[in-house]
Parts: C-alpha cells; structure tokens; sequence
C-alpha cells in the first residue's frame, strides 16, 4: 500500500504497524529484506513503528487484518521529492513487480 506524505523530503517511510481504536496489528512482511532492496537501490527510507493517526493508518489497520503479510509505504510528495528519487522508485518498483 502507498501513501503520501507532505512531509516527507526526498526519502520514503515504511510503516509496520496500524492502530485502531485500542487494537494495534503490526505487518508480518519482511521488511528487513525491503531495507536490503532499498538500500541496494540507493533510496532513502525510514522505519516507523508507531501508527500514525491518519486516514493511512485506519486503511493500513483493516489491511492488515485481512492480509497480515502487507506492507505500506509513504513516499514524498512530488514537491517534497527530486526526480532522481523518482526515477529510483519507478525503477525499484518496476523491477519488484516484474520478479
């Protein structure tokens, strides 16, 4: 899942966790071999692993609690990311999703 996130500046935030009402999921998605992938394609990124309060959270929350294995993913708005990032991404994502 994405999101985007105002915010953020030419670096992308991977989120584990959801809450709703009292009841946080976290993912079951290896993000350790996300870390690897991102790294190796030279993008920045942050790991949070406390829920936001957004509109995000809420559809990551119902998310996780029919596929725990997802993951989500806010990248930087298009003011708040330079094309080189951009270009990065298209590419990493692309290759993801042809393997």
């Amino acid at each position: 899942m994405f999101g985007v996130d105002k915010k953020l500046i030419d670096k992308v935030r991977i989120e584990t966790c959801a809450k709703y009402n009292d009841e946080m999921v976290c993912t079951d998605f290896n993000v350790h071999y996300l870390e690897t992938m991102l790294r190796s394609a030279d993008i920045s990124y942050t790991i949070l692993n406390k829920p936001t309060r957004y509109l995000c959270n809420a559809a990551y929350y119902h998310m996780l609690k029919k596929n725990p294995n997802t993951v989500f993913i806010h990248i930087p708005s298009l003011k708040g990311m330079r094309i080189e990032l951009m270009d990065k991404l298209i590419a990493f994502f692309n290759d993801i999703c042809s393997n």
